[in-house]
């Protein structure tokens, strides 16, 4: 039973890590929502990049508690 909570904490690391990734490439050069400046790292893209932090988290943590 472990087996499979484990497993399924991997998968939906890499689904995160997938998502952070494609949002940051959708959005790397769009509009910013306050004005018509272009998005920044310190502004819009830190919380993709901590996205895809935690999803590497997730997965390598599945894959070493199996």
């Amino acid at each position: 039973m472990d087996f499979i909570a484990y497993w399924l904490l991997g998968v939906g690391g890499s689904w995160i890590i997938g998502d952070g990734i494609f949002s940051w490439t959708l959005y790397h050069n769009a509009v910013s929502y306050e004005n018509n400046r272009k998005q920044s790292f310190l502004k819009d893209h830190w919380v993709r990049l901590v996205r895809i932090i935690i999803g590497v988290l997730m997965t390598v943590g599945g894959w070493y508690l199996t």
